[in-house]
């Protein structure tokens, strides 16, 4: 078993302002316990600050290979950027070995927290952003990306949220995670937020109710 994360640094009990590099960490089980954390290598200058698995999310490619979001910066003030990580685990060590196309975002602190997924061919990305907007990006080989563009609902028209002006109002959701329970339902889970308005901490789950069965399901074979 492969379990895949990244350092982060708190002063007692409150998240450290004062952060310094972090970098992917996986460790792996065998023979009933976890071996040593280590360190994901990426000798590139453009991860020198920060090179984050995003939310930890992997995909398995047809080939046994690992596909994994990578977010970074030179430096602690530049805007993070984005880029998907083709890694070999041989069942001990993980290795990257092709890294994709740069995503980047000039607001705030950048592109943060990518997640991954598959839907038929292609591979989707999406991504955080401190523009009151989310981003999503599709791939069909996991390096090289089409556009990113602003999550919006059937019509066209973007998502929008009152976070910034109002944010003592709106929780802070994050690690969010998907769940093919059965063939006929999912369950999409979040964590909830909201520091300032008496709430601290809970977990949402949504359930999704499929007209067909859905391919994804353990043990279900792929109709799309």
């Amino acid at each position: 078993m492969l379990a895949l994360g990244h350092n982060v640094f708190y002063a007692g009990p409150r998240f450290s302002k004062d952060q310094p590099p972090r970098w992917p960490v996986y460790a792996v089980w065998r023979d009933g316990r976890w071996g040593p954390r280590r360190r994901l290598a990426w000798d590139d200058p453009r991860g020198g600050s920060i090179d984050s698995n995003g939310c930890g999310q992997r995909l398995v490619l047809p080939d046994g290979d690992i596909l994994l979001a990578l977010r970074f910066s030179a430096m602690p003030d530049e805007p993070k950027a984005v880029a998907t990580a083709v890694c070999r685990f041989d069942g001990d060590e993980l290795t990257i070995r092709r890294v994709g196309e740069e995503l980047r975002h000039d607001a705030g602190r950048g592109l943060l927290e990518p997640s991954l997924v598959r839907f038929g061919d292609r591979i989707l990305i999406t991504l955080r952003a401190e523009n009151r907007r989310g981003y999503v990006a599709a791939s069909t080989d996991g390096l090289a990306w089409g556009p990113k563009q602003a999550w919006a609902w059937d019509d066209g028209e973007p998502l929008a949220g009152n976070g910034v002006s109002d944010p003592d109002r709106v929780a802070i959701m994050g690690n969010f995670h998907v769940t093919h329970a059965a063939a006929d339902e999912s369950w999409v889970t979040v964590g909830e937020w909201q520091p300032k308005n008496g709430i601290h901490g809970g977990l949402l789950m949504a359930r999704i109710r499929w007209t067909r069965p859905n391919g994804l399901a353990p043990g279900k074979a792929r109709t799309d």
